[in-house]
């Protein structure tokens, strides 16, 4: 006969794991939903296997948290190599991660060219302005 605390927590472990992995749905809210305070949700949460192997030890690498896991960056949990991890994809709530489909690219925050451009202009200006008042101060 299974033990009925056994099941409860291996429950728990697996509906809190589903909903962290699959889920957008801030930490907090997760806790909220599952009535557990956040350290005792994290406490349940495992590292989400990549499909890669570390490039160190062979192991496989895993993501931490979900941040690891949009930024595509593994950690080895046998040496703590941590690299990135190109086309790793996640597919669905099962919490896999296959490397046939390029991960989607994601805007990153910065300046376009454009952008870049106007800064230097910016830049530029204000060292050209800082040099024609600071070569008059010094002439009076």
């Amino acid at each position: 006969m299974a033990d009925r605390t056994s099941d409860t927590t291996a429950d728990a472990h697996a509906q809190a794991n589903e909903l962290y992995w699959s889920s957008s749905e801030s930490v907090n809210q997760l806790a909220e939903a599952l009535d557990l305070s956040k350290g005792a949700l994290y406490a349940l949460i495992r590292p989400l296997p990549t499909g890669h192997a570390c490039p160190e030890c062979g192991a496989e690498m895993v993501f931490q948290h979900r941040t690891a896991r949009d930024r595509g960056l593994g950690t080895c949990p046998e040496c703590g190599a941590a690299r990135p991890v190109e086309g790793a994809v996640f597919v669905g709530a099962t919490g896999s991660y296959t490397r046939e489909h390029p991960q989607p690219s994601t805007p990153r925050p910065g300046l376009s060219v454009h952008g870049t451009r106007v800064m230097v202009g910016a830049v530029l200006l204000g060292a050209a302005a800082g040099f024609i008042v600071g070569s008059r101060m010094r002439r009076s």
